[in-house]
């Protein structure tokens, strides 16, 4: 039986570190195209204002079949029972914290299974120079071999890397963005 969104959401760090060690990596092309309803799950997030976010993935000319790129967009904070609403209008959202999405290479997988998908931010030339957020790096699940609910799982990378939380998705909704034009 699969667990619930909500479920998932409250469970403790701990229970989310069983959860993401059984995880198996997603598929690239389970991702593109699509949407994510999002939920940071630590403390952190939630006083500052950040909880709920949406996470997209696209393909743009300048990624190989096997990788892809994403984007997060901010959303309403109306509590995980609300609806995710894309800010500043829900059907032309910001987009923002832009990654590159590819394999986990020996030693980058954070205690997931060798070959999770691994969203650097670094690695995405959308994102200014001194962007904060060029220091994350997380690592993706699927929950119970699930495409359309993921566990993630946040690092800050000063050299090494630092947990930083874990965080749900659960499939939202199709989109057309493919990158900004060259």
């Amino acid at each position: 039986m699969k667990r619930d969104y909500l479920e998932l959401a409250r469970l403790t760090r701990g229970e989310h570190d069983v959860v993401f060690a059984a995880g198996a990596p997603p598929e690239v092309d389970e991702l593109v195209g699509w949407d994510f309803c999002g939920w940071n799950c630590s403390l952190l997030p939630k006083l500052g204002g950040f909880q709920k976010f949406i996470k997209g993935f696209y393909r743009g000319p300048e990624q190989s079949p096997a990788e892809c790129a994403g984007f997060n967009s901010p959303v309403i904070q109306n509590g995980i029972d609300g609806s995710w609403l894309g800010l500043p209008a829900d059907d032309e959202p910001r987009r923002f914290g832009f990654y590159r999405v590819r394999r986990t290479a020996a030693g980058e997988a954070a205690g997931a299974r060798a070959g999770a998908l691994l969203l650097d931010y670094a690695d995405h030339a959308a994102n200014p120079r001194l962007d904060l957020s060029r220091l994350l790096r997380d690592v993706l699940v699927k929950v119970e071999g699930d495409p359309d609910c993921l566990l993630g799982k946040a690092h800050l990378d000063f050299g090494r890397w630092l947990f930083a939380g874990y965080f749900l998705l659960e499939r939202r909704r199709r989109h057309d963005f493919h990158g900004f034009p060259a």
